[in-house]
């Protein structure tokens, strides 16, 4: 094979390689469109297979056409304009999410709590001394980086940042599991995350915002946190720590829902979804520090596992 023809050869994988990520993003879009509709393209993978083209055929038979086969932006509009979805986010924040608690539910295990001496003692395991937990009040927790996330606040700068240097990916973590240990990469990311998630509530520029999401991007891409997150004993669940960078995490995708892309969630998603998935199936029994960063993981991902 001469050079031209490998020029030429180069050439032809190049501009394949360069569609192939806006073809992603519309198979994907249409795929969870489709779904919402009532038809079955299969699993959102951005993958065009089979049960994509004919979902794509049996709905545009519905609307008295025939489809070309080329899935290409006409057909997204279609797709949003019949979902009643124009102009908005593929990303439900109003929803309950499955699994909560119920308020009954919850009571009781907060009082049970009321009684534990420590997180070891649990009255239904173990007897314990009772101790007083005081409850904060609204003006207590108004500044704290765990406020809702989905709570508007007043801006206070257009120009408030995060910690100036941006955590690079965890993609293996190694646990020191010495009891109250800790992980200084964890606990230096985790706080990142936090600042961030606060000052876009407060108010941030355009500019700012898409540093963050450049960051939520890097880490997805690679896969962070892949391994190395749970612990060796008992039913290995995801050790309390990764819980809370996982959270921080939540945190701050929540608070920058409404600025993501439908690029940025094909990429961020499905990863969240995969850390998230591994905090659900852990077991953490009755302590109360991991079951309550549980919950806030879980309440955090309210939907996000559809971004």
């Amino acid at each position: 094979m001469n050079i031209k023809n490998v020029l030429k050869l180069f050439s032809l994988i190049l501009l394949c390689s360069l569609g192939t990520k806006t073809l992603a993003d519309d198979v994907w879009i249409a795929q969870r469109l489709l779904t919402q509709l009532g038809y079955s393209p299969g699993p959102a993978d951005g993958l065009y297979g089979r049960k994509t083209r004919a979902a794509l055929d049996t709905f545009y038979e519905d609307q008295g056409s025939i489809f070309d086969g080329n899935l290409d932006q006409n057909e997204i509009d279609l797709l949003r304009k019949v979902s009643g979805t124009e102009g908005k986010l593929l990303l439900d924040v109003e929803s309950k999410p499955k699994g909560v608690l119920s308020s009954s539910k919850t009571r009781k295990l907060w009082n049970a709590y009321k009684v534990a001496s420590q997180c070891f003692e649990h009255p239904t395991y173990g007897k314990g001394n009772g101790i007083k937990i005081n409850v904060l009040t609204t003006d207590q927790l108004k500044d704290n980086p765990w406020t809702d996330p989905f709570t508007p606040r007043t801006a206070t700068s257009e120009n408030v940042s995060a910690y100036p240097n941006p955590p690079q990916p965890l993609i293996t973590v190694r646990l020191n599991e010495s009891y109250g240990s800790r992980d200084t990469r964890i606990d230096n990311a985790a706080g990142w995350f936090r600042s961030a998630a606060t000052a876009l509530r407060r108010g941030m520029n355009a500019e700012k915002k898409e540093e963050i999401v450049a960051v939520l991007k890097n880490w997805a891409e690679n896969d962070a946190l892949k391994s190395g997150i749970n612990v060796s004993w008992g039913s290995k669940s995801v050790d309390w720590q990764a819980m809370v960078l996982i959270s921080s995490i939540l945190t701050t995708t929540a608070a920058l829902s409404s600025d993501l892309l439908d690029a940025d969630r094909i990429v961020i998603g499905p990863w969240l979804n995969r850390l998230v998935g591994k905090v659900a199936s852990s077991h953490w029994k009755d302590r109360a520090d991991n079951e309550g960063i549980y919950d806030g993981i879980h309440y955090h991902a309210l939907g996000l596992n559809g971004i």
